[in-house]
């Protein structure tokens, strides 16, 4: 198997680390993470980097606004909210 590397691709939308591009046998395609395995499916080389950049770009918009909410309450030693 045929491992690439392309300058620019989008990290790992599950983990973060790099991807690289893979090429099999059959002269076809696939993005896939060095670490967590997280990826696309084995197709053209185009549609294999389409698929990976959507799904980071998909990961990346889900987790808009994931710090951005409000700071919980303190509890207590059983887990209960504290009452003001």
């Amino acid at each position: 198997m045929k491992y690439e590397t392309i300058k620019g691709l989008r990290p790992c939308p599950k983990c973060g680390n790099m991807a690289q591009l893979r090429k099999n046998a059959s002269k076809r395609f696939q993005v896939k993470c060095k670490k967590c395995n997280c990826c696309t499916a084995w197709t053209s080389k185009t549609e294999a980097v389409v698929m990976w950049y959507n799904n980071a770009a998909l990961y990346e918009e889900s987790m808009k606004g994931v710090n951005d909410h409000a700071q919980q309450p303190e509890r207590t030693h059983n887990g209960d909210p504290q009452e003001a």
